[in-house]
Formats: C-alpha cells, sequence, structure tokens
C-alpha cells in the first residue's frame, strides 16, 4: 500500500479546479517553455503556503509564485 493510498500523504489539488490557471501559468513561460507537470507544481506552492518543490529541474530557478515570489526549490547539485 503507497504512501498516499495509506493518507500519509495527502493531495489537496484538483485539476478541474486549476486548469484556467495552469493554462496561464503555461503561457507566461512559453519562452522557457513549462510543462503541464511544472504548471502544476508552480500551483500547487501559490496554494500551499510555506511548501517546496524538490527537484532536478533547474528552471525553478527562473518560475515564480503569484508572479513575484520565488519558489523554494530544492535542487541538489
Amino acid at each position: 500500500m503507497s504512501l498516499i493510498e495509506r493518507g500519509t500523504i495527502k493531495i489537496d489539488f484538483s485539476l478541474n479546479d486549476e486548469v484556467k490557471v495552469i493554462r496561464e501559468l503555461r503561457q507566461r513561460y512559453q519562452s522557457v517553455p513549462m510543462s503541464f507537470a511544472d504548471a502544476c507544481l508552480v500551483r500547487m506552492t501559490e496554494l500551499i503556503e510555506s511548501s517546496s518543490v524538490l527537484t532536478l529541474d533547474s528552471d525553478f530557478y527562473i518560475y515564480r509564485k503569484n508572479r513575484r515570489e520565488m519558489i523554494d526549490a530544492i535542487i541538489p547539485d
């Protein structure tokens, strides 16, 4: 049984509710370009205060939550 199935990790994110914002993020960062998954992660950081993203994607140095705020990205060397 997975951590999600056990309820240890809960993901309170509804794509149906966020699809417009996800589309706007992808348009804003089309020059990077931003993947669908990256847009979802950026949106989650906007919705969940004090969140961090563990990633290997250096584009998270470029992306901003709420248009101006740096995302706390944990990017291993």
